[in-house]
Protein backbone atom coordinates (compact mmCIF):
# COMPACT_ATOMS: atom_id res chain seq x y z
CA UNK A 1 0.00 0.00 0.00
CA UNK A 2 3.12 2.40 0.12
CA UNK A 3 3.01 3.17 -3.41
CA UNK A 4 -1.00 5.08 -2.75
CA UNK A 5 1.19 7.54 -0.22
CA UNK A 6 3.79 8.86 -2.92
CA UNK A 7 2.29 12.13 -4.02
CA UNK A 8 4.37 12.63 -6.75
CA UNK A 9 3.10 11.70 -10.38
CA UNK A 10 6.19 10.22 -12.14
CA UNK A 11 6.71 9.00 -15.65
CA UNK A 12 7.21 5.61 -14.30
CA UNK A 13 5.52 2.28 -14.95
CA UNK A 14 3.45 1.68 -11.59
CA UNK A 15 4.66 -1.98 -11.81
CA UNK A 16 8.00 -0.36 -11.88
CA UNK A 17 7.51 1.58 -8.11
CA UNK A 18 5.96 -1.49 -6.84
CA UNK A 19 9.17 -3.52 -7.80
CA UNK A 20 11.52 -0.90 -6.08
CA UNK A 21 8.91 -0.82 -2.93
CA UNK A 22 8.91 -4.95 -2.85
CA UNK A 23 12.33 -5.23 -2.69
CA UNK A 24 13.20 -2.61 -0.09
CA UNK A 25 10.37 -4.27 1.94
CA UNK A 26 11.94 -7.85 1.84
CA UNK A 27 15.11 -6.58 2.80
CA UNK A 28 17.15 -5.74 -0.70
CA UNK A 29 18.89 -2.35 -1.03
CA UNK A 30 18.37 -0.98 -4.59
CA UNK A 31 20.17 0.32 -7.43
CA UNK A 32 17.97 2.20 -9.81
CA UNK A 33 19.72 2.22 -13.32
CA UNK A 34 18.81 4.38 -16.11
CA UNK A 35 20.14 7.34 -18.97
CA UNK A 36 20.11 10.79 -16.89
CA UNK A 37 16.77 12.90 -16.87
CA UNK A 38 14.48 9.63 -16.33
CA UNK A 39 13.66 10.25 -12.87
CA UNK A 40 15.72 8.26 -10.82
CA UNK A 41 16.74 10.88 -8.13
CA UNK A 42 13.40 11.50 -7.78
CA UNK A 43 11.68 8.35 -7.71
CA UNK A 44 14.64 7.52 -5.09
CA UNK A 45 13.50 10.24 -2.87
CA UNK A 46 9.74 9.59 -3.21
CA UNK A 47 9.83 5.93 -2.35
CA UNK A 48 12.91 6.45 0.41
CA UNK A 49 10.80 8.72 1.90
CA UNK A 50 7.35 7.24 1.91
CA UNK A 51 8.82 3.63 2.43
CA UNK A 52 11.37 4.43 5.15
CA UNK A 53 8.55 6.45 7.10
CA UNK A 54 6.33 3.00 6.90
CA UNK A 55 9.45 0.38 8.31
CA UNK A 56 11.49 2.58 10.36
CA UNK A 57 9.01 5.70 11.38
CA UNK A 58 11.41 8.00 9.28
CA UNK A 59 10.76 9.67 6.51
CA UNK A 60 13.98 12.15 6.50
CA UNK A 61 17.00 10.32 4.43
CA UNK A 62 20.76 10.44 4.11
CA UNK A 63 21.85 11.98 0.57
CA UNK A 64 25.25 11.55 -0.87
CA UNK A 65 26.63 11.82 -4.17
CA UNK A 66 29.53 9.59 -5.13
CA UNK A 67 32.56 10.76 -6.58
CA UNK A 68 36.09 9.10 -8.37
CA UNK A 69 37.71 10.64 -5.16
CA UNK A 70 35.62 8.50 -2.56
CA UNK A 71 37.43 6.19 -0.86
CA UNK A 72 36.20 3.89 2.89
CA UNK A 73 36.58 7.01 4.90
CA UNK A 74 33.68 8.48 2.82
CA UNK A 75 31.58 5.65 3.21
CA UNK A 76 32.56 4.60 6.46
CA UNK A 77 34.68 6.70 8.32
CA UNK A 78 38.59 7.10 9.53
CA UNK A 79 40.26 9.08 11.99
CA UNK A 80 41.20 12.44 11.73
CA UNK A 81 44.97 14.26 12.57
CA UNK A 82 43.47 14.70 16.01
CA UNK A 83 43.25 11.26 16.57
CA UNK A 84 39.14 12.38 16.25
CA UNK A 85 36.70 9.47 13.99
CA UNK A 86 34.78 11.12 11.29
CA UNK A 87 31.90 8.85 10.15
CA UNK A 88 31.06 8.63 6.43
CA UNK A 89 27.54 8.81 4.63
CA UNK A 90 26.66 4.94 5.67
CA UNK A 91 28.17 5.14 9.51
CA UNK A 92 25.85 8.82 9.76
CA UNK A 93 23.02 7.14 8.40
CA UNK A 94 23.25 4.11 10.37
CA UNK A 95 23.53 5.63 13.66
CA UNK A 96 20.61 8.45 12.76
CA UNK A 97 18.47 5.29 12.05
CA UNK A 98 17.71 7.00 8.41
CA UNK A 99 18.09 5.14 5.21
CA UNK A 100 21.07 6.19 2.66
CA UNK A 101 20.18 7.44 -0.98
CA UNK A 102 23.86 7.38 -3.11
CA UNK A 103 23.49 9.33 -6.13
CA UNK A 104 25.91 8.19 -9.26
CA UNK A 105 26.92 5.41 -7.06
CA UNK A 106 29.10 3.98 -9.95
CA UNK A 107 31.17 6.93 -9.82
CA UNK A 108 33.09 5.80 -7.20
CA UNK A 109 35.70 3.37 -7.30
CA UNK A 110 33.60 0.15 -6.34
CA UNK A 111 35.86 -1.92 -4.64
CA UNK A 112 37.85 0.75 -2.65
CA UNK A 113 34.98 3.16 -1.23
CA UNK A 114 32.17 -0.18 -1.07
CA UNK A 115 34.06 -3.17 -0.24
CA UNK A 116 34.04 -3.39 3.84
CA UNK A 117 30.56 -1.65 4.05
CA UNK A 118 29.45 -4.51 1.61
CA UNK A 119 30.01 -6.99 4.19
CA UNK A 120 29.25 -4.85 7.12
CA UNK A 121 25.61 -4.71 5.52
CA UNK A 122 25.31 -8.54 5.50
CA UNK A 123 26.50 -8.80 8.72
CA UNK A 124 24.79 -5.50 10.49
CA UNK A 125 28.39 -4.81 12.02
CA UNK A 126 31.57 -3.14 10.73
CA UNK A 127 34.29 -3.61 12.29
CA UNK A 128 37.05 -0.85 13.12
CA UNK A 129 40.80 -0.93 13.39
CA UNK A 130 42.04 -0.45 16.92
CA UNK A 131 43.06 3.02 16.97
CA UNK A 132 39.29 4.19 15.19
CA UNK A 133 37.88 2.20 18.21
CA UNK A 134 39.48 4.00 20.95
CA UNK A 135 38.60 7.05 19.08
CA UNK A 136 35.02 6.40 19.33
CA UNK A 137 35.13 4.55 22.78
CA UNK A 138 36.64 8.24 24.42
CA UNK A 139 33.80 9.87 22.70
CA UNK A 140 31.06 7.39 24.12
CA UNK A 141 30.68 5.97 21.55
CA UNK A 142 30.09 1.67 19.88
CA UNK A 143 33.71 0.40 19.24
CA UNK A 144 32.09 -0.74 15.78
CA UNK A 145 29.76 0.39 13.41
CA UNK A 146 26.17 -1.11 14.47
CA UNK A 147 24.17 -1.62 10.90
CA UNK A 148 20.32 -1.37 11.91
CA UNK A 149 18.35 -4.43 10.72
CA UNK A 150 16.36 -2.54 8.31
CA UNK A 151 18.45 -0.25 7.24
CA UNK A 152 18.17 0.60 3.33
CA UNK A 153 20.14 2.02 0.88
CA UNK A 154 18.85 3.70 -2.58
CA UNK A 155 21.59 3.78 -5.30
CA UNK A 156 21.31 5.50 -8.62
CA UNK A 157 23.47 4.89 -12.00
CA UNK A 158 23.55 5.54 -15.63
CA UNK A 159 22.37 3.01 -17.71
CA UNK A 160 25.63 3.31 -19.94
CA UNK A 161 27.87 2.38 -17.04
CA UNK A 162 26.28 -0.86 -16.04
CA UNK A 163 27.90 -3.48 -17.62
CA UNK A 164 31.15 -1.70 -16.63
CA UNK A 165 29.86 -1.70 -12.79
CA UNK A 166 28.92 -5.31 -13.37
CA UNK A 167 32.54 -6.54 -14.17
CA UNK A 168 33.96 -4.72 -10.90
CA UNK A 169 31.65 -6.31 -8.08
CA UNK A 170 31.49 -10.29 -7.28
CA UNK A 171 28.85 -12.29 -7.51
CA UNK A 172 28.43 -12.10 -3.44
CA UNK A 173 28.46 -8.39 -3.78
CA UNK A 174 25.52 -8.08 -7.05
CA UNK A 175 23.62 -10.59 -5.21
CA UNK A 176 23.28 -7.77 -2.11
CA UNK A 177 21.46 -5.19 -4.15
CA UNK A 178 18.44 -5.44 -6.18
CA UNK A 179 19.01 -3.80 -9.73
CA UNK A 180 15.89 -2.15 -11.47
CA UNK A 181 15.95 -0.70 -14.63
CA UNK A 182 13.91 2.84 -14.89
CA UNK A 183 12.80 3.69 -18.16
CA UNK A 184 9.42 6.57 -19.28
CA UNK A 185 6.43 5.34 -19.92
CA UNK A 186 5.19 7.66 -22.52
CA UNK A 187 1.55 8.11 -21.62
CA UNK A 188 2.71 8.90 -18.31
CA UNK A 189 5.79 10.45 -19.64
CA UNK A 190 3.18 13.08 -21.83
CA UNK A 191 0.87 14.34 -18.90
CA UNK A 192 3.97 14.78 -16.55
CA UNK A 193 5.91 16.57 -18.63
CA UNK A 194 2.99 18.97 -19.53
CA UNK A 195 2.26 18.89 -15.86
CA UNK A 196 5.66 19.80 -14.92
CA UNK A 197 5.81 23.07 -17.43
CA UNK A 198 2.58 24.69 -16.35
CA UNK A 199 3.45 23.94 -12.96
CA UNK A 200 6.62 26.41 -14.28
CA UNK A 201 4.43 29.20 -16.04
CA UNK A 202 0.52 28.77 -16.01
CA UNK A 203 0.56 31.30 -19.29
CA UNK A 204 1.78 28.83 -21.30
CA UNK A 205 -1.22 26.65 -21.14
CA UNK A 206 -2.41 28.37 -24.42
CA UNK A 207 0.81 27.86 -26.15
CA UNK A 208 1.02 24.22 -25.14
CA UNK A 209 -2.16 23.80 -26.27
CA UNK A 210 -1.55 25.64 -30.11
CA UNK A 211 1.57 23.00 -29.79
CA UNK A 212 -0.07 19.64 -29.30
CA UNK A 213 0.20 18.48 -32.49
CA UNK A 214 3.84 19.30 -33.05
CA UNK A 215 4.15 17.75 -29.98
CA UNK A 216 3.10 14.78 -30.44
CA UNK A 217 5.48 14.22 -33.51
CA UNK A 218 8.07 15.21 -31.42
CA UNK A 219 7.24 11.71 -29.25
CA UNK A 220 7.29 9.73 -32.51
CA UNK A 221 10.13 10.77 -32.93
CA UNK A 222 11.65 9.91 -29.09
CA UNK A 223 10.22 6.68 -29.27
CA UNK A 224 11.86 6.00 -32.60
CA UNK A 225 15.33 7.26 -30.93
CA UNK A 226 14.38 4.73 -28.04
CA UNK A 227 14.77 2.13 -29.65
CA UNK A 228 18.83 2.29 -29.81
CA UNK A 229 19.31 5.12 -26.80
CA UNK A 230 16.96 6.24 -23.98
CA UNK A 231 16.21 9.51 -23.65
CA UNK A 232 15.82 11.11 -20.38
CA UNK A 233 12.16 12.74 -19.51
CA UNK A 234 14.23 15.89 -18.03
CA UNK A 235 15.44 16.14 -22.05
CA UNK A 236 12.10 16.05 -23.66
CA UNK A 237 11.01 18.85 -21.43
CA UNK A 238 14.12 21.04 -22.38
CA UNK A 239 13.29 20.49 -25.94
CA UNK A 240 9.27 21.04 -25.42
Amino acid sequence: KAINKIDFKLAIEEDVVKRVIRHLQGGKNVVLVGAPGVGKTELATGVLSVVGKDMIGKSNFYPAVAHAEWTRRDVIGGNNLVNEFEPGCVTIAAENNQWLLIDEFNRADINKAFGEMFLGIESKKIELSEEESKARALAGKLEYIKIPEKFRMVCTMNDFDKNLLLTELSYGLITRFAFVDIEPDLVEEKKSVQAQILKRDQDLKEAYADCENVIDEFYEFITDVRNTRMIGVRTCIDVI
